[in-house]
């Protein structure tokens, strides 16, 4: 999960990463403004957690795209010997098996990336008036 706002100045994005899971978290570790640089045009501001967004990390998405891409042809060479050797809805069953583990490893990373991203979206913390 990727975190960022847009600067007040020059209004380019600013990025940035933490490992709280959602602006509640953020707010009691950073708190409720966090003072961001941009790396544009240099200037420091504070920012209130609620105008933090996020979004799919990039790296998650390409670590389970290798994942599915060096294991689908990992397991077939693995269990090559074994798949033909045995009768033939064995082997289809073994194939689809191939396909199947690097395939869910993948759905699975994307799907905790959107799930964190919505989590992160869905609640806003209530404005101190000061």
């Amino acid at each position: 999960m990727r975190l960022y706002t847009n600067c007040h100045n020059c209004r380019k994005e600013i990025k940035f990463s933490t490992s709280e899971p959602d602006r509640v978290e953020l707010s009691k570790s950073k708190g409720e403004k966090i003072e961001l640089n941009c790396n544009y045009c240099g200037q420091k501001d504070f920012y209130h957690v609620n105008k933090i967004k996020a979004t799919e990390s990039k790296t998650a998405q390409v670590t389970g795209l290798i994942i599915f891409i060096i294991g689908t042809p990992l397991t077939f060479y693995l269990i090559w010997d074994y798949t033909f050797r045995v009768a033939h809805i064995d082997a289809i069953v073994g194939l689809i098996g191939i396909i199947g583990v690097p395939l869910m490893v993948y759905s699975i990373i994307n799907m905790e990336q959107k799930r964190k991203v919505r989590l992160f979206n869905m609640y806003k913390i209530s404005e101190s008036i000061k």
